[in-house]
């Protein structure tokens, strides 16, 4: 008797049990999902300043934020005599990395009355990794100088550089009075190097003899490899997309500071849309489309290809790396490249006409994916071959569009060239005419890396990915309760038909039996 109860008693439960776990399945899945979706949206999709991610959007100096920080390394002349006075190949050694953290507050913030845009200035800079760096910001350090390939490239390309900068023209007049290692080098301290404009302070030793002192150029030259504290309300100024009523345009780029909405430097207006700042968009990133980041120092959106997905602390990252063809390619392999002037050597992005004239070129580390002649022309130069343990990557968690993980590596070039129309004969002018042609020399390696901490990763995982992975477990289960709910109420439908048929017949039996009894007895 005892048995019979525990088994009706577990039977019940069993059902209440399936019928619970089915019935969930209409709803907790789902309700679970929502609710992490929400959280991302309302941590990600700043429409003002009461939105909850709003303090961690405008800056990243808070001790929580992710870090960001720039690695240089500089290519330093080691062959200087043998440049200057036998045209040799410049001998280069990269330095050790010099590292800084990144930071960057927003001010002047605005948002549009339909809550689409966000408009802000940002002040940006740079304070000293001491833990990150192996060379000190004080060392000396001599790299190629832009101002050669300046000189001559205003004239072979026509780039119309010297009608820009009185500087320029003063320079070219008096190269036969100037001394080639004063125009070809570009000498300081790192930190000098990396963060000052350039402001050659050269003689022009034009009496001869020297009876009287030179006549000093002492210009500034609108080149600069990296600007610290700059927060100029024209040149920081980005209108943003917020992602508010679509979600996957979270990020997009439709005005950033000296550009305005086209920059105007290419041949023909170049939109900043659909390129991306920082963000990606909500579940906007597949396995099958490319990114488009805007870098602003290229002057252009870079293409990201997809390369591959894996895991990294239990959550899932897509790796996008830099596409190298046919974006990097000249206009001869290429055609559409001739609107940015893409000629001679591919693997590179001729950036002049966006730098007042400088032959200024950014390629992959080590010309990566670039032309043979450059890639041999770093053997020349003491310099490794490349290799794709260099490539840039990105690493994007689908989602969230965010990048979790980076190293965005980019080389920076200038052109040097010999200078054959020095009609003058000096003691200065020879060297000049020594020099290789159409040379692209490396000046400086620049990686703005970032990576979350483990803090942060394993906080992302259990607020999203075990939160979603419990709504699939809770979801499985629903389905799964549903087919044994159906078995359960076939099998007890076929037990207590049995059972019900047993006891029809027994009674049956009995009631002949007693019957007959009562015959018997009469």
């Amino acid at each position: 008797m005892l048995s019979s109860k525990v088994a009706k008693c577990t039977w019940c439960c069993c059902a209440f049990v399936l019928i619970a776990l089915c019935i969930q399945l209409a709803f907790l899945p789902q309700l679970i999902r929502n609710k992490v979706d929400s959280g991302i949206v309302d941590a990600l999709i700043v429409t003002s300043n009461t939105s909850s991610g709003y303090d961690s959007w405008k800056s990243n100096t808070a001790d929580d934020a992710v870090p960001v920080w720039m690695e240089c390394r500089f290519f330093n002349v080691t062959n200087v005599y043998e440049v200057v006075h036998y045209g040799a190949m410049p001998k280069l050694e990269i330095t050790p990395p010099m590292v800084y953290n990144d930071m960057s507050v927003k001010f002047n913030i605005s948002f549009t009355a339909d809550k689409e845009w966000q408009q802000f200035n940002t002040w940006t800079y740079y304070t000293y990794n001491k833990d990150r760096s192996y060379l000190d910001p004080k060392a000396e350090i001599t790299i190629i100088s832009p101002l050669i390939g300046a000189i001559y490239y205003s004239q072979a390309w026509h780039t119309g550089f010297d009608d820009k900068l009185e500087a320029i023209k003063i320079l070219e007049k008096n190269l036969e009075y100037v001394n080639i290692s004063d125009i070809l080098f570009w000498r300081g301290t790192a930190e000098d190097l990396l963060f000052n404009i350039y402001h050659p302070h050269i003689p022009i030793h034009i009496y001869n003899p020297p009876i009287l002192p030179p006549i000093w150029f002492n210009e500034t030259i609108p080149f600069g490899l990296l600007g610290n504290g700059s927060n100029s309300s024209h040149d920081s100024y980005e209108i943003l997309n917020t992602g508010n009523s679509d979600n996957s345009r979270m990020g997009e780029l439709k005005y950033f500071g000296k550009f305005g909405e086209y920059v105007d430097c290419w041949k023909s207006p170049y939109p900043l849309s659909p390129g991306h700042d920082t963000y990606f968009g909500l579940n906007a990133v597949s396995k099958n489309g490319e990114l488009a980041a805007w870098v602003d120092t290229l002057a252009i959106n870079i293409k990201m290809d997809y390369n591959y997905s894996y895991k990294w602390q239990g959550i899932e990252l897509y790796r996008h790396t830099v596409q190298v063809s046919p974006q990097f390619d000249t206009a001869e392999q290429y055609p559409p490249n001739a609107e940015f002037f893409q000629f001679m050597y591919s693997g590179l992005e001729n950036l002049t006409s966006c730098s007042s004239g400088i032959p200024f070129f950014v390629s992959l580390p080590y010309f990566l994916g670039g032309d043979k002649r450059l890639i041999q022309n770093l053997t020349m130069m003491n310099l490794p071959e490349p290799s794709w343990g260099d490539y840039p990557f990105i690493d994007v968690e689908p989602t969230t569009g965010a990048i979790f993980k980076a190293n965005k590596s980019l080389q920076i070039n200038t052109m040097i060239h010999s200078i054959p129309w020095i009609r003058n004969h000096t003691k200065y002018s020879e060297p000049y005419k020594r020099l290789p042609d159409d040379l692209v020399v490396p000046v400086v390696e620049l990686s703005e890396c970032s990576s979350l901490t483990d803090s942060q990763a394993k906080s992302f995982k259990s607020a999203v990915i075990n939160s979603r992975m419990y709504a699939d477990v809770l979801e499985i289960l629903g389905y799964v309760s549903c087919g044994l709910l159906v078995v359960f109420l076939m099998s007890s439908t076929f037990v207590y038909g049995k059972h019900y048929a047993g006891k029809q017949h027994m009674d049956l039996q009995v009631n002949k039996l007693n019957k007959k009894l009562l015959e018997q007895s009469s």
